[in-house]
């Protein structure tokens, strides 16, 4: 638990008095405390949200669930009680920012070069040996796009990655679908020195835009060019920090450029709580014209699944649209197999199996 060690509320007193030292038997903390969130979505599904244990709303409780988009009030619960939508708002601005800690990974390169960045990338890595370096500037493999990498170059080799356009995450999926054994993802100038700490499915690693230029140097004017990617180091004490987000509000405020924002920052930036995987497919109408499909998931109850769109609509044969699927795993689990996720309509069913396992 880095988050409360950082804002320094581990002490004998935490947040109020008797809260902040857990090694102690000290008296429970206020009861009947509400925290209010402000931000760009909630996933009430996620495990964070379980009102497990939570005794009755209290009858005095004036708060709503309201609809909004892709959320309906019945997901609110005894923990989760209270969710409004905004269109317009918010005049003191909130802030998301670093903590101290970083999860180091490396990329080396065949000229001895090594850069420092960041990933979360679970599973066995590269090893100790550098294999090939596959960087294609045409067309969208630049981006790693679905579809955009050819396997016949990339199998075997780690692939380099500009970020932008799709996530950070699918890019390493459409790596490794395309046979690549590592990614390193850099940074454009838009995107600067700012990095993320994703959960890959690959040994990857995000790269700072300056480190960045130099390795695409590499990649396009060495005949050979190889990499090794090296994952799995945390580092604490990180300075500096804390740093505010690229999408959080930073920069002066543009009707009053004195006046500097955001107002209030907190922890918001590579926080670990549930991981979700976000996965993105392309489906083709090969059906009737004017077709419409919903969605059905099976899946076992340790993870939660979100589909979105839930209705793909078709207009004419051969039209492509995308969907993406998000999973979070709840509790730690064994393999899963047999699950799905299904689109279907009254005259056809269209089903893609699903396996789940548990990567420590």
């Amino acid at each position: 638990m880095r988050t409360p060690h950082f804002l320094n509320v581990e002490d004998k007193f935490g947040l109020w008095p008797r809260t902040g030292n857990h090694s102690k038997k000290a008296a429970q903390p206020f009861h009947e405390v509400i925290i209010g969130l402000l931000d760009t979505g909630i996933w009430p599904e996620s495990k964070s949200f379980d009102d497990l244990g939570f005794l009755e709303v209290p009858a005095r409780w004036k708060g709503e669930c309201l609809r909004g988009p892709d959320f309906d009030p019945s997901l609110c619960n005894k923990k989760l009680i209270g969710a409004y939508f905004f269109s317009k708002g918010y005049i003191e601005a909130l802030g998301a920012s670093t903590l101290d800690r970083k999860f180091s990974a490396y990329a080396l390169l065949g000229n001895k070069m090594r850069s420092t960045g960041v990933s979360l990338s679970g599973g066995p890595g590269m090893g100790n040996k550098l294999v090939g370096l596959v960087y294609n500037q045409g067309n969208a493999s630049h981006l790693c796009m679905p579809s955009s990498l050819n396997p016949r170059v990339v199998r075997g080799k780690v692939v380099l990655c500009d970020r932008g356009e799709n996530s950070q995450v699918e890019k390493g999926v459409v790596v490794r679908n395309a046979g690549g054994v590592g990614m390193i993802l850099v940074n454009t100038a838009e995107n600067g020195e700012e990095l993320l700490e994703d959960c890959h499915l690959i040994p990857a690693v995000h790269i700072c835009a300056k480190a960045g230029n130099v390795i695409r140097e590499y990649a396009k004017t060495d005949r050979n060019p190889t990499a090794l990617v090296i994952t799995g180091t945390q580092e604490f004490n990180v300075r500096p920090t804390p740093v505010v987000a690229s999408f959080s509000s930073r920069w002066p405020y543009y009707q009053s450029m004195q006046i500097l924002k955001p107002d209030v920052i907190g922890p918001g930036v590579n926080i670990l709580a549930a991981w979700p995987h976000n996965y993105t497919r392309e489906v083709t109408n090969v059906g009737d014209a004017r077709s419409v499909y919903r969605v059905a998931v099976e899946a076992p109850s340790t993870v939660a699944v979100r589909v979105r769109p839930t209705r793909l609509a078709f207009r004419k044969v051969g039209e492509k649209q995308r969907y993406s699927v998000m999973f979070v795993a709840r509790n730690k689990m064994d393999a899963a197999h047999g699950w799905s996720i299904t689109w279907r309509n009254r005259q056809h069913r269209v089903r893609s199996p699903v396996a789940f396992l548990w990567v420590e």
